[in-house]
């Protein structure tokens, strides 16, 4: 059996890094077609290196696209001489069963799922800005110092902050409203607000004071008795999102979404594991030897099963109101018996 599952490995292996080439390979020329345009236009600039460096940065979310079926896909091309050849019959007259055979399998799809799991938490969540920033460098609406203007809102001691349009990582907001959260009848609304050399700055100030109103062409926040303690860069950390955080940073964050986005991507993670327990079980029969490439496509719509469950799971934990845990618990918990007793009913 050592010698079996060394050769399985070997050969998985091999199966498996081809099937995320070709996948990412296709959906590399695939994302190339439906933006060629663009693209072209990149590619015929001065800065043409900045395609390929946003082609380079966005590979890795590329391939958590084809990491969940991937496990699978490989344990069926292994799977296909040997059922053609009568290997796999050999083996179970033997007494060894097919879920023994393919146990390697079981092992790389829990190592593809910890390579998912990295893959998101430490590497896409770090790129997810700079890749905004770089799509926009290309686009020639900026640098690679500058990101994508967005709306922002933010709370500082007692004052509560927004502005209709603003670059955190440049410290530049437009269309700025503040209130003081312990004075209902005191706000301001300004123009601009800016990271200066001396701190933040107002422009075109508008302050109401109950029924009075001033306005000042700049001032700064204190003078105005309003709370920014924030500087540029610790703002722009306070104003990024959720999802493009690493586990570390949502619990040093203290988010209150952290449950919710680690127990998605744990689920994530868990889903090259389920796909190959549902999708497998049914591709080895020894009377589907001559249509391998129905069941293969039967076998894909079962995997179809703990993909749409992980979907349900994070459209639950964003609107349910449930503890996150115990839901995720739940439904992996589920979808993980059902693949479970698929892989111990494989039989020839």
């Amino acid at each position: 059996m050592r010698t079996l599952d060394r050769h399985l490995v070997q050969l998985g292996l091999r199966r498996w890094a081809t099937v995320l080439f070709i996948g990412t390979f296709l959906i590399l020329l695939g994302d190339f077609i439906g933006q060629l345009g663009s693209y072209l236009t990149a590619l015929g600039s001065q800065r043409w290196w900045i395609f390929l460096l946003f082609e380079a940065v966005r590979l890795p979310g590329f391939l958590l696209t084809w990491l969940p079926l991937s496990a699978l896909v490989a344990a069926m091309l292994t799977a296909m001489p040997l059922i053609n050849q009568g290997t796999l019959t050999a083996l179970g007259s033997a007494g060894i069963a097919p879920g023994r055979v393919f146990r390697p399998f079981v092992i790389l799809a829990l190592l593809t799922g910890l390579a998912s799991f990295a893959l998101t938490d430490q590497v896409v969540t770090r790129l997810s800005p700079f890749i905004d920033r770089v799509e926009l460098a290309m686009e020639g609406k900026g640098d690679l110092r500058s990101d994508r203007a967005r709306a922002s809102g933010w709370r500082s001691g007692t004052s509560v902050w927004s502005a209709t349009s603003g670059r955190p990582e440049a410290g530049v907001f437009s269309g700025v409203a503040a209130f003081r959260a312990d004075e209902s009848r005191r706000m301001l609304t300004a123009s601009r607000l800016e990271w200066t050399n001396a701190g933040w700055l107002l422009s075109n100030v508008l302050l109401i004071e109950g029924e009075r109103q001033r306005s000042l062409a700049a001032a700064t926040p204190k003078d105005l008795g309003f709370d920014l303690r924030y500087d540029r860069e610790h703002l722009a950390d306070a104003l990024r999102a959720d999802d493009s955080r690493t586990s570390d940073e949502l619990r040093a964050a203290k988010s209150k979404r952290r449950h919710q986005i680690l127990c998605v991507r744990i689920a994530t993670a868990l889903l090259p594991l389920l796909c190959l327990l549902y999708g497998f079980p049914g591709f080895v029969r020894w009377n589907d030897r001559t249509r391998l490439a129905v069941v293969g496509f039967r076998s894909l719509l079962w995997a179809l099963v703990p993909l749409l469950a992980v979907g349900l799971l994070g459209k639950l934990l964003v609107s349910a109101g449930a503890e996150p845990v115990y839901l995720a618990i739940g439904v992996l918990g589920a979808t993980f018996t059902g693949g479970v007793v698929r892989w111990r009913r494989m039989r020839l």
